[in-house]
């Protein structure tokens, strides 16, 4: 049963409510083959319906102005402008969220706290609602440190509505589409709530990313791991990893996950969320996910998937390129964005990847959004050689061992990157070594990458040598990962 909205063509969030459901799955999924077949994808492609396709946003950001009667009422903005829809009950939020925001405008109203755009204090209003958990956030964005009526705003609200968790004030002193400051003020609660996501726990701040329809998150993370086709040896790459959900998942299935984010509060909640899953086999580094995996690539590390979920503006030609140079044979690129998707397929192909399988989940139901999952495979993985020999002699035999040890000499050595070096050492001496110390004992023992081109300005400098104990430190990590 198709539910009409009163707020349809007004705030332009939902454009497909005037279809049914099922209409606006068949549109997503011919709009998607259209798509694909511009990169000589012809198979069918299903998108994933959602069970209900109402009331399943867990996030929303609400502006606030005043009425004609002086009440603070909170909306959306008007598509292309600044203009606010007032918004009571809307049907793709959840239930709960729009329960609370009218409480919040409730008590802003009764402590005359003004929204911004009338020359009060109130950006915007964040809720968040955790939905296995049944935890709930209110971040109150304002344009500085100052909040009047803020005690007596608190106590109110959560008169109001006691099953709150955390309320948070956060302070964003720029008028700019970036809605939320990096400078917070905890007014109620812990400053963050915990939910549950394919059987883990995660924190989630103010600012963290969390996919915003959780069943269809279930179902979009399934589809990737079975893309990834893990096993227990496999190491795997999560880019771009927020709070390390897809990492923490694959984490179940693989033997080792190093998670790339360069969002410092993500990676915070990330390092928070293994331990509090109790999870041994994965990393988590600051970094851009671009220069990582080329740092990766320079030390050759072996790495057996890389599973990516970029911003809607997608990844770079030198992420592509170096995902090539590592020689990687399996990719799942997760993507909210199918154009950006596919112009990043088209380079892939340029590397040799083939795109084996392509599925969909609707995450933004009534919306025209669609999130995409793409399993890549390299070419070269099909390539063989048949070799016809009589295993019952001892020719045969021989022929066979010979092969195989010829294969083994030519494996390459599975290596570590320095970052990694550096935290086994720590772990195990609870002594720092430096970048420096490593190369020099590589050097030492042949492991030569790369030119180093971080010399002194001055011939006639020293560089400071490794003393003997960090080198035998490093001469164990090496050993410890079979470098040497």
């Amino acid at each position: 049963m198709e539910v009409k909205c009163p707020y349809f063509n007004l705030c332009g969030g939902c454009n497909k409510l005037d279809i049914p459901y099922e209409e606006e799955i068949k549109e997503k999924e011919v709009y998607i083959q259209k798509l694909f077949q511009s990169v000589g994808y012809k198979k069918p492609i299903e998108v994933v319906k959602a069970d209900n396709p109402y009331y399943y946003r867990n996030k929303v950001m609400m502006a606030f102005k005043l009425s004609k009667t002086k009440k603070v009422v909170s909306g959306i903005y008007e598509e292309y402008s600044h203009k606010i829809v007032t918004v009571d009950d809307c049907l793709i939020q959840s239930e709960t969220i729009n329960k609370i925001l009218k409480s919040v405008n409730i008590a802003l109203s009764k402590n005359k706290i003004k929204p911004y755009i009338n020359g009060g204090v109130v950006k915007h209003v964040l809720v968040r609602h955790a939905f296995k958990t049944n935890q709930i956030m209110v971040v109150i964005v304002t344009p500085n440190e100052l909040f009047p009526g803020r005690a007596n705003f608190v106590k109110d609200l959560l008169k109001l509505e006691p099953s709150i968790t955390t309320i948070v004030q956060n302070i964003q002193s720029r008028d700019t589409s970036i809605v939320l400051g990096t400078k917070e003020r905890v007014l109620y609660g812990k400053g963050f709530i915990i939910d549950e996501l394919c059987g883990l726990k995660f924190k989630l701040s103010p600012r963290s990313f969390f996919q915003i329809n959780p069943p269809q998150t279930e179902k979009l993370y399934n589809i990737a791991m079975e893309f990834a086709n893990l096993r227990v040896g496999n190491t795997v790459i999560d880019a771009y990893s927020g709070i390390g959900t897809i990492g923490m998942v694959a984490s179940k299935t693989c033997g080792k996950v190093i998670c790339v984010e360069n969002n410092p509060d993500a990676v915070t909640d990330a390092k928070f969320n293994a331990k509090l899953n109790n999870i041994n086999n994965i990393n988590f580094y600051l970094e851009d996910s671009t220069k990582f995996i080329n740092e990766l690539a320079q030390n050759r590390i072996k790495v057996d998937c890389v599973i990516l979920d970029p911003p809607r503006t997608g990844t770079t030609y030198n992420f592509i390129s170096a995902i090539s140079k590592m020689g990687i044979k399996r990719v799942v690129y997760v993507s909210c964005g199918p154009e950006t998707l596919v112009r990043d397929l088209k380079i892939f192909k340029d590397f040799g990847y083939n795109i084996s399988n392509v599925k969909c989940a609707d995450m933004f139901p009534r919306t025209e959004h669609v999130e995409t999952v793409v399993l890549l495979s390299h070419k070269s993985s099909e390539k063989h050689i048949n070799v016809k020999v009589d295993f019952d002699t001892k020719e045969g035999k021989k022929f066979l061992d010979e092969v195989i040890d010829a294969v083994d000499s030519r494996k390459e050595p599975e290596r570590a990157s320095y970052p990694e070096i550096k935290e086994y050492i720590l772990n195990k001496y609870n002594v720092k070594v430096s970048t420096l110390n490593i190369a020099q004992t590589k050097a030492k023992y042949g492991i030569i990458e790369r030119e180093c081109y971080n010399k002194p300005k001055d011939e006639n400098s020293r560089q400071p040598k490794c003393t003997k104990e960090k080198e035998e430190m490093i001469v164990d990590a090496l050993k410890h990962f079979k470098m040497i």
